[in-house]
């Protein structure tokens, strides 16, 4: 038993996330209670990576020295002892202890630098009216919420005609230019959705109620889907690229319950 490659990951990830809020409500000045409800929200969503990973592969002839005091599920089990490595005991400070059995991929790390920096931004921008009251015995809540949703996004793609294995070897950091350097793509898109409800209740006994509502909402899809990325099928001759203007899911709910109230307990 022997390793085939060593990775060393080193990957921030920052997420930030920004929102205003205001809402005004307004009773009117009628015999019958009706409130009339207006607001608006802004929150942006920002998210970006940066990726610093660098990979070995194992270029040894004989096996590495494992660690016997490692103790593993299926020892325990089976009594079987698999070699097991900690990182520490071949790498320290990112880099090899015993440079003669590891050689670095260095397209790999060349690579990372583009592919692994990357970075997308969701802007959503919404206002709702809304009324409020009640006649007799039935009350009533009808609204609309509209929701505009702006995306952006940049990163880096592979170039459609790739640098070869031994290209890479050879040059690695030419290679990983020629691939990646002049394909920075900057991505923008947007939706604009509005959700309308109605709801009512109705107070057919003093312990007895029942409600009605139909509402409209929807899911966004993943920022994943905003960023650039481009994946090239030489054989099938096909492209396909992420569609930052995505729809989201939509959803309409109708609901129906009767309700009866126990006294003390409610």
């Amino acid at each position: 038993y022997r390793p085939t490659t060593y990775t060393n990951n080193n990957q921030q990830n920052d997420h930030q996330i920004k929102e205003a809020r205001a809402n005004v409500r307004y009773t009117l000045p009628t015999r019958l209670p009706v409130a009339l409800k207006t607001g608006a929200v802004w929150r942006e969503q920002y998210a970006d990576q940066s990726n610093f990973a660098r990979r070995w592969n194992f270029i040894g002839t004989t096996a590495i020295a494992h660690d016997p005091s490692l103790l593993s599920f299926d020892t325990v089990k089976t009594g079987r002892r698999l070699p097991l490595w900690e990182n520490m005991q071949h790498f320290q400070n990112r880099e090899p202890l015993n440079p003669a059995i590891w050689r670095e991929d260095r397209y790999f790390n060349e690579q990372t630098k583009y592919t692994g920096n990357r970075a997308v931004t969701e802007e959503v921008t919404a206002g709702y009216v809304m009324g409020q009251g009640k006649i007799g015995r039935t009350g009533w809540l009808t609204g609309v919420r509209t929701e505009r949703t702006e995306t952006s996004s940049w990163g880096w793609v592979r170039a459609r005609r790739a640098s070869t294995a031994a290209q890479q070897q050879a040059d690695p950091v030419g290679s990983a230019q020629r691939d990646y350097a002049d394909t920075l793509r900057k991505l923008s898109g947007s939706y604009t959705k509005s959700f309308p409800s109605a709801h009512l209740t109705h107070d057919i006994t003093a312990n007895l109620k029942g409600r009605l509502s139909w509402s409209t909402g929807f899911g966004r899809p993943a920022l994943t889907n905003a960023m650039p990325n481009e994946t090239v099928n030489e054989t099938q001759q096909t492209l396909t690229v992420n569609n930052p203007s995505l729809l989201p899911q939509t959803a309409n709910n109708w609901d129906a319950t009767l309700d009866y109230y126990f006294e003390p307990v409610g």
